[in-house]
C-alpha cells in the first residue's frame, strides 16, 4: 500500500443501503420522464398537423386523406388511451375541447372509411353521410372511461353536460350545412372566445342566415328547429313566463350571438321579436368535400332535400310517438305548424324533432 493511501471497507448492509438509495433516485428520474412523455397533448397537435394537410376553404380533401389515414388513426388512439383518473384531472375547457375534437376526428375517419360515398336515398345527396345507416348511432369511442357514440358525444356530453349551444357551430357533421371545419384543433386556451367566433361566423354567413327586412322574415337552417331550447338559456329565456315561442328564442339568439351586422339587419325589420317570422330551411347534407369525385356531388341539395324525420320524441320521458306525415312539398309536418311548432311552457318536456336519432342513451361507463 502506498504511503498516505486509504482503503475503505463497506459492510454488506451499508453497500445494500447505498444501492437501494441509488435505485430509488434513478426510478424517480425515470418515472418523472415517463410521466412527462406520456402526458396527454392538450394542444391536440397531431390532429392539427393532419388538418393542415387536408383542409382548405373550410372543406376536407377526403380523396387525398384517404390515401394516408394512419396519422389520424394514431391521434384517435391517443384519445382512447386516456384513462379515467387522467380524464378527471382535466379542466372543463380541456374536456370540452377533447370531445369536440373527438367528434370531428372520428367523423372524418368514418367518412374516409366509406369514401367515396355513393348512396341511393333520393332525399339526400348521393355522397352525403346520411346515406350511411347508423353513422352516428353505431360507431363508438371510449375516452376517459366513457364510451359514447357520435350521437352521444353530441347530445349527451356536449349538449347536456356542458350546456353550451355554441358547440352546435363547432361539431362538424361532414355536411355543407353544418359547422365549418377548422385547420387547427380545438384546445382549452381561449376556447370561450373561439366558440364565440364560431357562432358569429356561422350566424353571419348568408348561406346559413338571411334577413328579409321588407318581408319581416328571417331564414335559418333546420338546426334551430331541432334544438330551440338549447339556445334559450343563453339569451335569458330559459325560464321566462309566459314561455317564449321557438321563433322568439331564435331571434333573440341571432341578435345576441350573430354579431353587430346581423343585429342591425334584424333591427331594420322594425318589428318586435315576437312579430318576426322565422322560416326553417332544409339542412344541406351535401358532403363537405374539397375535391368531390363527380360534378353532381357539389350540387346544392337543399331545394330538393326532404329532411328525414323518423320520430317525435319526448326526451324527458323517452316516449317515441308515431311517425309524422309530411305535406307533399315536405316543407312541414301535417298537423304541426312550421312556425313556433315546438312552443311549450318551460316546465314541460321539450318536444324535439330529431333526424334519425330517436333516443340517446346515457353515456356508458367502460
Amino acid at each position: 500500500m502506498q504511503k498516505g493511501s486509504r482503503r475503505v471497507f463497506y459492510s454488506n448492509s451499508s453497500f445494500s443501503r447505498i444501492c437501494i438509495s441509488a435505485l430509488l433516485i434513478l426510478s424517480l428520474f425515470v418515472g418523472s420522464g415517463s410521466s412527462s412523455a406520456l402526458a396527454f397533448d392538450h394542444r391536440h397537435t397531431a390532429f392539427t398537423d393532419e388538418l393542415q394537410k387536408y383542409v382548405g376553404m373550410s372543406l376536407v380533401d377526403y380523396g387525398s386523406w384517404k390515401k394516408s389515414p394512419e396519422n389520424l388513426k394514431r391521434y384517435i388512439d391517443s384519445l382512447t388511451a386516456i384513462g379515467e383518473e387522467e380524464y378527471k384531472s382535466f379542466s372543463e375547457d380541456e374536456k370540452k375541447a377533447l370531445w369536440l375534437n373527438a367528434y370531428n376526428a372520428l367523423t372524418i375517419y368514418l367518412v374516409l372509411k366509406y369514401y367515396p360515398i355513393k348512396g341511393n336515398k333520393a332525399y339526400y345527396p348521393e355522397s352525403s353521410i346520411r346515406q350511411i345507416d347508423g353513422f352516428w348511432e353505431d360507431n363508438k369511442i371510449t375516452i376517459g372511461g366513457k364510451t359514447a357514440t357520435l350521437a352521444q358525444i353530441e347530445h349527451n356530453l356536449l349538449r347536456r353536460d356542458f350546456c353550451d349551444p355554441r358547440t352546435h357551430f363547432a361539431v362538424v357533421p361532414a355536411a355543407v350545412g353544418g359547422a365549418t371545419i377548422e385547420r387547427v384543433a380545438f384546445s382549452a386556451p381561449g376556447l370561450d372566445q373561439w366558440l364565440d367566433r364560431k357562432a358569429r361566423e356561422y350566424l353571419g354567413s348568408p348561406r346559413n342566415v338571411r334577413v328579409d327586412t321588407r318581408g319581416g322574415t328571417i331564414y335559418v337552417p333546420q338546426l334551430f328547429r331541432w334544438f330551440p331550447l338549447d339556445f334559450a338559456k343563453s339569451v335569458g329565456l330559459g325560464s321566462a313566463f309566459p314561455p317564449p315561442t321557438d321563433d322568439q328564442i331564435i331571434v333573440a339568439y341571432l341578435k345576441k350571438k350573430g354579431g353587430s351586422d346581423l343585429h342591425a339587419q334584424i333591427d331594420r325589420i322594425g318589428k318586435k321579436d315576437a312579430e318576426i317570422k322565422v322560416i326553417y330551411e332544409p339542412f344541406d347534407w351535401t358532403l363537405n368535400d374539397l375535391c368531390p369525385e363527380s360534378p353532381g356531388a357539389t350540387k346544392k341539395a337543399a331545394s330538393s332535400q326532404k329532411s328525414e324525420v323518423t320520430s317525435l320524441v319526448f326526451r324527458s320521458f323517452g316516449v317515441a310517438m308515431a311517425e309524422p306525415a309530411w305535406d307533399s312539398d315536405y316543407s312541414k309536418v301535417r298537423g304541426v305548424s312550421t312556425s313556433g311548432a315546438l312552443n311549450r311552457p318551460s316546465s314541460t318536456p321539450a318536444l324535439y324533432i330529431f333526424p334519425r336519432v330517436l333516443s340517446v342513451e346515457s353515456v356508458e361507463k367502460k
